[in-house]
């Protein structure tokens, strides 16, 4: 049971963003009702709901609580026994408020992956003519590609497939000289062993490459944090010595001032942490003056990605090393397909995981090109991606795409098999206090700040990637690095603004520095642009501490080349073309007719079609 006994204060701070961001105080008095004998217990509570911001690892914020006296007999303060003179009196008055801080980690987007199955990096066609005539028949013991086995048992299809010279392909050869008709460029000339029913053959074998990626399935996103919360309790005095100050309530008259005092110790904390999560909402001091509890959280500006719809795709082997220096624990080798890239039954072709019987069974293969049904492979996919990025263009499939290049934030998080990425919208968690209390105040540092080495780059991992300008159509990363130049702890909050005409908003990013401290600002910020000019633009970075007021502020420029869009198709048929033509009824020929004597009709008029047809010919 909980009855509300005064009213809430509300306490908005307009105007400025601090780490915890006061929503309400006020006075609780809260019951406990037991269920074996009925009582009820009441106690009377300090009720602070304040916000947490992410990001904040530094202590830059004081709750302090005034609290007289802890563990009062009668409840009040100052305490109404002397633990000097009575054995039995566990009441102690306090010397200083007791300080509460709270500090909430990097936010992080956590996925949930579930295996689905194993894909290879690139598979690719082996090629080979044999002497005799080439075998890949399903019963066959022994076809020129051998079988796949799996658990002891072939796997069906994985013979490849055969082709052979035909009539037209040795005509063509013969006549024409036309030697590159069939899959393997074979020779079709006529020869005499043709007469003796010797075929001229090749083989084409479907073969692995030995690295292998492992597909998951991604679920939806889970934030994932820690806040702090840091209890330092103030130690009480012993009392009963004359050579302390009197207890609270105390007349300093009956004192023996005549006796030499020596001076009051200081103040020392007893200190506690309490953490709290969304696994573990809810905490409680181990004296019970404070208790915590996680309320929920604030939506961010911008939404976490959605890859319901995506494969996260990873190196199985964390050895694997090749040209490519694929490592399954490197998080940059990892990449994130739409599931329409991929080929689940490895039924077809060119998507990822194509298998034996997309390229035994595909149309026409034996007159394709060589690797016919063997594209869109992770592969090519993945050079694909490189290219871009060599030509200053963010990817679309590496998952470094998400932190501008930055392979180590990737491996930040969680175990080797994890996928979480970094949030860099500021998300609001709040987070209510129970504190056996008389009031509460808040106390914020606040510290002059620096903003240096400010720059718009392309997408590169750090001091490797190219500054100065980037494409339009593309994104760029704004890096800067931000300094506390005060003595304290303290917040900052970073806004990009009065940007040329066409940039789009940017969303200002908030940190946390110790004093001192110089921080490299990573994610960099993400920065688009909404045309496709080549243009030199300008805008400006501001820095705020905690109250609001601006410590430093400076204008960069840089400039966006022309998007380059990609090369449309030339060439083809040279004219206009004659049309299609009138469309005509059949009145006449072996199509349907109707009316009496139809079937007699319909074959004569067939009989004239041949004959005419036949004449023709012969004519020609």
């Amino acid at each position: 049971m909980t009855r509300f006994i005064i009213f809430f204060i509300f306490c908005l701070l307009w105007g400025s963003r601090v780490e915890g961001e006061v929503l309400a105080t006020g006075r609780l008095e809260k019951c406990v009702r037991d269920g074996t004998s009925e009582a009820i217990n009441c106690n009377t509570k300090l009720i602070v709901t304040l916000t947490v911001g992410h990001g904040g690892l530094v202590r830059t914020e004081d709750l302090e609580f005034s609290l007289r006296c802890v563990n009062s007999p009668d409840g009040n303060c100052p305490c109404s026994c002397n633990a000097a003179t009575d054995p039995n009196c566990s009441c102690r008055d306090l010397q200083a408020p007791m300080r509460v801080s709270l500090t909430k980690s990097a936010l992080w987007a956590s996925y949930s992956l579930q295996y689905v199955n194993s894909f290879n990096w690139k598979p690719y066609e082996v090629i080979n003519k044999p002497d005799k005539a080439c075998k890949d028949g399903d019963n066959e013991a022994s076809p020129d590609c051998g079988w796949y086995t799996k658990n002891g048992q072939r796997v069906p299809d994985s013979q490849g497939f055969c082709c052979e010279c035909q009539d037209k392909d040795v005509f063509d050869d013969t006549f024409k000289g036309d030697k590159f008709s069939t899959r393997a460029n074979l020779d079709c000339k006529f020869k005499i062993s043709m007469l003796f029913f010797k075929k001229v053959t090749s083989s084409h074998c479907y073969k692995f490459n030995p690295v292998w990626y492992a597909g998951y399935q991604v679920g939806s996103a889970a934030l994932q944090f820690n806040i702090n919360v840091t209890v330092e309790v103030p130690q009480p005095y012993p009392q009963g010595p004359a050579s302390y100050p009197p207890p609270p309530g105390v007349n300093s008259v009956e004192i023996n001032t005549s006796i030499p005092r020596a001076p009051p110790p200081p103040i020392t904390y007893k200190t506690e942490n309490l953490y709290l999560s969304p696994s573990v909402p809810s905490a409680t001091s181990k004296g019970k003056q404070l208790s915590a509890k996680l309320i929920g959280d604030f939506a961010t500006y911008t939404q976490v990605p959605d890859l319901g719809n995506r494969m996260l795709m990873v190196p199985e082997d964390a050895n694997a090393d090749f040209s490519y220096g694929l490592r399954g624990v490197n998080r940059s080798t990892w990449m994130l397909l739409d599931k329409s890239f991929i080929s689940f039954d490895g039924r077809a072709c060119d998507k990822v995981g194509t298998g034996f019987s997309a390229f035994r069974y595909q149309t026409n293969g034996c007159y394709r090109t060589a690797g016919t049904c063997l594209g869109n492979q992770l592969k090519d996919i993945w050079e694909s991606d490189r290219s871009r990025v060599s030509s200053g263009r963010a990817p679309l499939y590496m998952v470094t795409q998400f932190t501008g290049g930055n392979e180590a934030l990737l491996n930040k998080m969680g175990g080797p098999m994890s996928f979480v990425l970094p949030v860099t919208s500021q998300a609001e968690s709040v987070v209510t206090l129970s504190v056996t209390a008389d009031n509460v105040r808040l106390v914020t540092n606040r510290c002059p700040g620096k903003l240096s080495n400010v720059r718009v780059c392309r997408f590169g991992n750090g001091d490797m990637s190219v500054c100065g300008s980037f494409e339009s159509g593309s994104r760029g990363f704004i890096r800067l690095e931000v300094a506390n130049t005060g003595r304290l702890p303290a917040d900052y909050t970073i806004t990009v603004t009065n940007c040329s005409v066409n940039v789009m908003d940017v969303q200002a990013r908030f940190v946390s520095l110790d004093a001192g401290e110089l921080l490299s600002l990573e994610p960099p910020i993400d920065l688009f642009v909404e045309d496709s000019q080549p243009l030199t633009r300008t805008c400006t970075v501001t820095l705020y501490d905690s109250t609001g007021e601006i410590t430093d502020s400076t204008a960069f420029s840089f400039y966006t080349n022309a998007t380059k869009f990609d090369p449309k198709p030339v060439g083809g048929y040279n004219g206009k073309g004659s049309g299609a033509g009138e469309r005509k009824n059949r009145t006449a020929g072996c199509g349907k007719l109707h009316g009496p004597g139809r079937e007699e009709r319909q074959i004569s008029n067939c009989f004239k079609l041949v004959y005419k047809y036949v004449i023709s010919m012969l004519t020609k």
